[in-house]
């Protein structure tokens, strides 16, 4: 039987003693890193995360693009999961229908992505095609339903269609159908599409 270092319960509580400590200051790591990059409480919410100069594609379930989101910051919400975006760029990339294009100042996404609210300096612009002509659109704020392709708004509006003007309180626009519809001191001028040279 060997005889027991008398040290030996010295270097246990040393031994002991450092391992609390490294642990106990793991612990107090983890929770200043969590404290630094965590939730931060901004607006109407908890922000779980967020990125700069980013690009959103939304798929169809047919496994092609839908739309493309593309803006200077984006923060999501995790209570209701939606997200804000800073200067958004939003862009219709379905083949199927009218390319089209949307620029704002603040965009908020929602409800599971199908619905995108753009506020402050609203533009779009659709191009002209064979069957259709050009159009841009300009107001303080606009809601836009991607999986319907349809824009609405309750702020006034101001379009152009070709040489066509057009202006009005609150809009509905289909833009697979090109149904159009403005509501409240509309106001327009009609302008003839000029045919193209063959």
């Amino acid at each position: 039987m060997q005889a027991r270092d008398p040290n030996y319960r010295r270097r246990f509580a040393l031994m002991l003693m450092l391992a609390l400590l490294a642990v106990g200051g793991s612990f107090w790591a983890t929770q200043v890193m969590k404290r630094g990059n965590g939730p931060t409480l901004r607006g109407n919410g908890v922000i779980d995360y967020s990125a700069e100069r980013f690009s959103f594609t939304q798929m169809e379930p047919s496994g092609q693009p839908g739309y493309q989101i593309t803006g200077s910051q984006i923060q999501h919400y995790p209570a209701d999961d939606s997200f804000s975006v800073e200067r958004p760029h939003v862009e219709n990339l379905n083949d199927q229908r009218p390319p089209m294009t949307l620029v704002a100042d603040q965009g908020r996404v929602q409800n599971n992505n199908s619905l995108i609210i753009l506020t402050g300096n609203v533009a779009a612009q659709r191009a002209a095609t064979v069957s259709t002509q050009s159009m841009t659109l300009r107001s303080a704020q606009l809601q836009i339903y991607p999986n319907d392709d349809v824009l609405t708004s309750s702020e006034p509006v101001r379009l152009t269609l070709g040489a066509s003007t057009l202006s009005g309180n609150r809009m509905y626009f289909n833009n697979v159908s090109r149904e159009l519809r403005l509501d409240g001191a509309v106001r327009g001028q009609y302008l003839k599409p000029v045919p193209a040279q063959p």
